[in-house]
């Protein structure tokens, strides 16, 4: 009997599906049943996700997505020894004094501080009048006699009809920044000394009380800063400060009665 006899052909099918083979094709079967059948499968093959997936850079926008979170506005104040309030007083405190010996202590001038404020000063410049050229000046910050910080600076132009100009690091038109915030009923004083000419280590040809031979050397310094007001004077607890324009509002009131939300 031929092998495409139709009634052979519905047997083999039968018998082969009956033992779990698959048959694709009426050629493929006609070839195993002369040559040895066997089951034909298929395995498909899917790249693994380590394998980089090229991304062809496209000329189109990615496009935004939702704010996640709601804006919240409120009514803040920075402060008072970072930026001055809404109440506060600008603050330009000239001192001077006149030196009459090197390498000799004198003071330039103080400062009490207001009951009910706090200091802060964020500029300071200074002179040196009449000093002989290559002359080292000293300058000591104390708060009730404390040393806060110390600045050395040397006259190097005295030919400079600008006094703002003369000095190595600091003048008038350029003044040293420095952040010095002062507490209530607090002294802030400024004290001089003038070195006269040093050596590579600091240490100046002058003894402790010769006389400084140019006359009228006269040593200013200026301070600029602000007096930032306290809404409380209780040491020892936080110190709200003023809320500008809107001090006379208080924040457990409704909208109605004239505060806000």
């Amino acid at each position: 009997m031929a092998a495409s006899d139709p009634s052979l052909r519905q047997r083999i099918i039968a018998d082969a599906m009956r033992r779990g083979g698959r048959v694709v094709s009426p050629s493929a079967l006609d070839r195993g049943y002369w040559s040895g059948w066997s089951p034909v499968r298929q395995v498909a093959t899917k790249p693994g996700i380590d394998r980089p997936i090229n991304i062809l850079p496209t000329g189109e926008r990615v496009p935004d997505g939702a704010d996640p979170q709601i804006p919240v506005w409120g009514n803040t104040n920075c402060p008072p020894w970072i930026c001055p309030p809404f109440w506060s007083q600008p603050v330009d405190l000239t001192f001077d004094v006149c030196l009459p010996f090197y390498e000799q202590a004198e003071q330039v001038g103080c400062f009490t501080v207001p009951q009910d404020y706090v200091l802060v000063i964020r500029n300071i410049s200074y002179e040196a009048l009449n000093a002989e050229i290559y002359d080292m000046f000293q300058l000591e910050f104390l708060v009730n006699g404390a040393n806060r910080f110390t600045i050395e600076d040397m006259l190097i132009d005295n030919t400079s009809p600008n006094p703002a100009h003369r000095y190595a690091l600091g003048g008038h038109t350029r003044p040293i920044q420095t952040f010095l915030p002062v507490d209530r009923n607090h002294t802030l004083c400024v004290r001089g000394i003038l070195k006269g000419q040093t050596d590579f280590n600091g240490n100046s040809a002058h003894q402790p009380g010769d006389p400084i031979t140019t006359g009228d050397c006269t040593l200013r310094v200026i301070l600029q800063g602000w007096l930032a007001n306290l809404r409380e004077n209780i040491d020892g607890s936080p110190r709200p400060t003023d809320l500008g324009n809107m001090g006379g509002l208080s924040p457990e009131d409704t909208q109605e009665n004239g505060g806000y939300p």
